[in-house]
Protein backbone atom coordinates (compact mmCIF):
# COMPACT_ATOMS: atom_id res chain seq x y z
CA UNK A 1 0.00 0.00 0.00
CA UNK A 2 3.01 1.92 0.75
CA UNK A 3 4.20 1.58 -2.81
CA UNK A 4 0.81 2.09 -4.46
CA UNK A 5 -0.13 5.38 -2.63
CA UNK A 6 3.31 6.58 -2.82
CA UNK A 7 4.00 6.59 0.82
CA UNK A 8 7.09 4.21 0.27
CA UNK A 9 10.15 7.01 0.18
CA UNK A 10 9.00 7.99 3.79
CA UNK A 11 7.76 5.39 5.99
CA UNK A 12 9.57 2.27 4.94
CA UNK A 13 11.83 2.05 7.84
CA UNK A 14 8.42 2.09 9.74
CA UNK A 15 7.67 -1.33 8.40
CA UNK A 16 8.76 -3.77 11.11
CA UNK A 17 9.73 -6.63 8.40
CA UNK A 18 13.10 -8.10 8.91
CA UNK A 19 13.70 -8.83 4.92
CA UNK A 20 12.14 -5.13 4.00
CA UNK A 21 15.20 -3.65 6.14
CA UNK A 22 17.96 -5.55 4.28
CA UNK A 23 16.68 -4.32 0.68
CA UNK A 24 19.68 -2.12 -0.85
CA UNK A 25 18.02 -0.17 -3.41
CA UNK A 26 14.71 1.26 -1.83
CA UNK A 27 15.37 4.87 -3.26
CA UNK A 28 15.22 3.80 -6.98
CA UNK A 29 12.14 2.06 -7.68
CA UNK A 30 13.39 0.33 -11.16
CA UNK A 31 16.46 -1.06 -9.09
CA UNK A 32 14.04 -2.16 -6.22
CA UNK A 33 11.86 -4.29 -8.83
CA UNK A 34 14.79 -5.84 -9.94
CA UNK A 35 16.14 -6.76 -6.26
CA UNK A 36 12.44 -7.96 -5.28
CA UNK A 37 12.25 -10.43 -8.42
CA UNK A 38 16.02 -11.59 -7.94
CA UNK A 39 14.45 -12.71 -4.31
CA UNK A 40 11.33 -14.34 -5.62
CA UNK A 41 13.66 -15.91 -7.84
CA UNK A 42 16.11 -17.57 -5.14
CA UNK A 43 12.72 -18.21 -3.13
CA UNK A 44 11.72 -20.23 -6.77
CA UNK A 45 14.57 -21.73 -7.28
CA UNK A 46 14.70 -23.61 -3.33
CA UNK A 47 11.21 -24.91 -3.86
CA UNK A 48 11.19 -26.64 -6.97
CA UNK A 49 8.66 -28.92 -6.41
CA UNK A 50 5.99 -27.05 -4.75
CA UNK A 51 2.56 -26.17 -6.21
CA UNK A 52 2.92 -22.30 -5.63
CA UNK A 53 4.61 -20.04 -8.20
CA UNK A 54 4.78 -16.46 -9.00
CA UNK A 55 2.03 -16.31 -11.56
CA UNK A 56 0.03 -18.34 -9.86
CA UNK A 57 -0.22 -15.63 -6.75
CA UNK A 58 -0.26 -13.00 -8.86
CA UNK A 59 -3.82 -14.17 -10.24
CA UNK A 60 -4.57 -15.53 -6.89
CA UNK A 61 -3.91 -11.53 -5.62
CA UNK A 62 -5.93 -10.38 -8.66
CA UNK A 63 -8.88 -12.94 -7.72
CA UNK A 64 -8.57 -12.09 -4.08
CA UNK A 65 -9.31 -8.67 -4.55
CA UNK A 66 -12.24 -8.96 -7.04
CA UNK A 67 -13.95 -11.05 -4.77
CA UNK A 68 -13.54 -8.80 -1.66
CA UNK A 69 -14.65 -5.84 -3.82
CA UNK A 70 -18.17 -7.58 -4.82
CA UNK A 71 -18.78 -9.96 -1.54
CA UNK A 72 -18.13 -12.97 -3.17
CA UNK A 73 -16.68 -16.14 -1.20
CA UNK A 74 -14.64 -18.69 -2.57
CA UNK A 75 -15.52 -21.91 -4.21
CA UNK A 76 -13.84 -24.50 -1.29
CA UNK A 77 -13.15 -27.13 -4.10
CA UNK A 78 -11.14 -24.43 -6.33
CA UNK A 79 -7.52 -23.84 -7.54
CA UNK A 80 -7.48 -20.64 -5.53
CA UNK A 81 -8.75 -22.24 -2.30
CA UNK A 82 -6.47 -25.05 -2.59
CA UNK A 83 -3.90 -22.35 -3.35
CA UNK A 84 -4.90 -20.07 -0.47
CA UNK A 85 -4.74 -23.49 2.06
CA UNK A 86 -1.32 -23.98 0.53
CA UNK A 87 0.14 -20.90 1.60
CA UNK A 88 -1.55 -20.69 5.49
CA UNK A 89 0.19 -23.91 5.93
CA UNK A 90 3.98 -22.52 5.49
CA UNK A 91 4.88 -19.24 7.18
CA UNK A 92 7.77 -18.97 4.81
CA UNK A 93 4.91 -18.07 2.38
CA UNK A 94 3.66 -14.59 4.08
CA UNK A 95 7.26 -13.36 2.63
CA UNK A 96 6.85 -14.55 -0.41
CA UNK A 97 3.12 -13.23 -0.78
CA UNK A 98 4.29 -9.37 0.04
CA UNK A 99 7.37 -9.89 -2.09
CA UNK A 100 4.76 -10.73 -5.33
CA UNK A 101 2.54 -8.08 -4.02
CA UNK A 102 5.05 -5.63 -3.80
CA UNK A 103 6.36 -6.85 -7.23
CA UNK A 104 2.90 -6.39 -9.14
CA UNK A 105 3.50 -2.78 -7.24
CA UNK A 106 6.42 -2.11 -8.77
CA UNK A 107 5.64 -3.51 -12.34
CA UNK A 108 2.61 -0.91 -12.40
CA UNK A 109 4.75 1.85 -11.07
CA UNK A 110 7.83 1.63 -13.48
CA UNK A 111 5.34 0.62 -16.24
CA UNK A 112 7.33 -2.58 -17.31
CA UNK A 113 6.89 -6.66 -15.96
CA UNK A 114 10.59 -6.87 -16.27
CA UNK A 115 13.63 -4.29 -15.80
CA UNK A 116 16.50 -4.95 -18.05
CA UNK A 117 19.73 -5.21 -16.14
CA UNK A 118 23.10 -6.75 -15.46
CA UNK A 119 24.09 -9.10 -12.69
CA UNK A 120 28.06 -8.51 -12.53
CA UNK A 121 29.96 -10.41 -9.38
CA UNK A 122 32.51 -7.25 -7.95
CA UNK A 123 34.38 -7.63 -5.18
CA UNK A 124 33.13 -11.18 -4.28
CA UNK A 125 29.50 -10.52 -4.48
CA UNK A 126 26.90 -9.66 -7.33
CA UNK A 127 26.08 -5.80 -8.40
CA UNK A 128 22.86 -5.22 -10.19
CA UNK A 129 23.55 -2.54 -12.41
CA UNK A 130 20.58 -0.84 -14.61
CA UNK A 131 22.21 0.39 -18.08
CA UNK A 132 21.45 2.99 -20.17
CA UNK A 133 21.84 -0.15 -23.34
CA UNK A 134 20.94 -3.04 -22.64
CA UNK A 135 21.97 -6.26 -24.70
CA UNK A 136 20.76 -10.16 -23.20
CA UNK A 137 23.61 -11.58 -25.29
CA UNK A 138 25.91 -9.27 -23.04
CA UNK A 139 24.03 -9.93 -19.83
CA UNK A 140 24.69 -13.64 -20.52
CA UNK A 141 28.13 -12.79 -21.00
CA UNK A 142 28.55 -10.56 -18.09
CA UNK A 143 27.57 -13.00 -15.33
CA UNK A 144 29.42 -15.40 -16.30
CA UNK A 145 32.64 -14.25 -17.20
CA UNK A 146 32.47 -11.86 -14.11
CA UNK A 147 31.82 -15.57 -12.07
CA UNK A 148 34.85 -16.92 -13.27
CA UNK A 149 37.55 -13.73 -13.42
CA UNK A 150 38.08 -11.50 -10.04
CA UNK A 151 36.85 -8.36 -10.81
CA UNK A 152 36.68 -5.30 -8.02
CA UNK A 153 35.35 -1.86 -7.92
CA UNK A 154 36.67 1.42 -6.60
CA UNK A 155 35.15 4.28 -5.90
CA UNK A 156 32.64 3.49 -8.53
CA UNK A 157 34.40 2.31 -11.45
CA UNK A 158 34.92 -1.62 -12.20
CA UNK A 159 38.48 -3.28 -12.46
CA UNK A 160 39.78 -6.01 -13.54
CA UNK A 161 43.65 -5.92 -12.13
CA UNK A 162 44.70 -2.23 -12.70
CA UNK A 163 42.64 -1.73 -16.07
CA UNK A 164 39.05 0.43 -15.47
CA UNK A 165 36.64 -1.34 -17.42
CA UNK A 166 33.30 0.30 -16.26
CA UNK A 167 32.37 3.52 -15.17
CA UNK A 168 29.32 2.67 -12.66
CA UNK A 169 28.79 6.12 -11.42
CA UNK A 170 25.64 7.41 -13.04
CA UNK A 171 22.39 6.52 -12.43
CA UNK A 172 22.08 4.16 -15.62
CA UNK A 173 26.06 3.88 -17.14
CA UNK A 174 26.71 2.69 -20.55
CA UNK A 175 27.88 -0.39 -20.38
CA UNK A 176 29.56 -1.49 -23.77
CA UNK A 177 31.59 -4.76 -25.00
CA UNK A 178 33.30 -4.51 -28.62
CA UNK A 179 34.50 -6.12 -31.22
CA UNK A 180 38.11 -5.93 -32.62
CA UNK A 181 39.55 -7.46 -35.58
CA UNK A 182 43.19 -8.26 -36.33
CA UNK A 183 44.82 -8.84 -39.25
CA UNK A 184 48.50 -9.39 -40.83
CA UNK A 185 50.87 -6.30 -40.75
CA UNK A 186 52.38 -7.57 -43.85
CA UNK A 187 51.71 -9.36 -47.30
CA UNK A 188 52.00 -12.71 -45.40
CA UNK A 189 50.36 -15.30 -47.63
CA UNK A 190 48.21 -17.40 -45.20
CA UNK A 191 44.36 -18.98 -45.56
CA UNK A 192 43.79 -16.81 -42.69
CA UNK A 193 43.42 -13.37 -43.62
CA UNK A 194 42.03 -12.23 -39.78
CA UNK A 195 40.47 -12.80 -36.69
CA UNK A 196 38.13 -11.32 -35.45
CA UNK A 197 37.34 -11.27 -31.56
CA UNK A 198 33.72 -10.65 -29.52
CA UNK A 199 32.88 -9.83 -26.26
CA UNK A 200 36.09 -7.47 -25.66
CA UNK A 201 36.31 -4.79 -22.61
CA UNK A 202 38.02 -1.30 -23.78
CA UNK A 203 39.96 0.33 -20.68
CA UNK A 204 38.52 3.16 -19.59
CA UNK A 205 42.05 5.40 -19.84
CA UNK A 206 42.95 4.47 -23.36
CA UNK A 207 41.07 3.37 -26.79
CA UNK A 208 43.48 1.67 -27.58
CA UNK A 209 43.97 -0.65 -24.75
CA UNK A 210 41.33 -3.93 -24.88
CA UNK A 211 41.11 -6.79 -22.40
CA UNK A 212 40.16 -10.29 -24.07
CA UNK A 213 39.14 -13.50 -21.78
CA UNK A 214 39.53 -17.14 -23.61
CA UNK A 215 39.12 -20.06 -21.55
CA UNK A 216 41.14 -19.26 -18.18
CA UNK A 217 43.54 -16.20 -19.82
CA UNK A 218 42.79 -12.73 -19.38
CA UNK A 219 44.67 -11.22 -22.64
CA UNK A 220 45.50 -7.48 -22.87
CA UNK A 221 46.04 -5.51 -26.42
CA UNK A 222 47.88 -2.43 -26.16
CA UNK A 223 47.78 -0.62 -29.40
CA UNK A 224 51.10 1.12 -30.43
CA UNK A 225 50.96 4.65 -32.50
CA UNK A 226 52.92 2.39 -35.57
CA UNK A 227 49.87 0.52 -35.44
CA UNK A 228 51.56 -2.70 -33.78
CA UNK A 229 50.79 -4.38 -30.74
CA UNK A 230 52.15 -5.37 -27.35
CA UNK A 231 50.19 -8.40 -26.22
CA UNK A 232 50.22 -9.83 -22.60
CA UNK A 233 48.81 -13.01 -21.31
CA UNK A 234 47.92 -13.39 -17.77
CA UNK A 235 50.76 -10.83 -16.89
CA UNK A 236 53.05 -12.04 -19.03
CA UNK A 237 54.56 -10.39 -22.55
CA UNK A 238 54.19 -12.68 -25.27
CA UNK A 239 56.65 -12.83 -28.04
CA UNK A 240 54.74 -12.26 -31.50
CA UNK A 241 56.69 -11.79 -34.54
CA UNK A 242 54.19 -10.30 -37.04
CA UNK A 243 50.09 -9.94 -36.19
Amino acid sequence: LQLDFGLFDKYASLLNIPFMTELQHEADTRELQVEVANLIYDFDRKHTDDYITRSKVEELIFEVSYKFIVNKNFDSHSNQFKLISMLNANSDYQEYVLLVKIYMSLCSINKSVEVDYYKMKVNGSFHIVIPSNFSKKTSEYLEEITMHHSFSESDGVMMYDDIQVFDLRPHQPEINLYQIRLEPSDEIQSMVKYVEITNVFQALSSKEQYLIFIADNAILIDVLEDGKMNIRINQVDAKVSTI
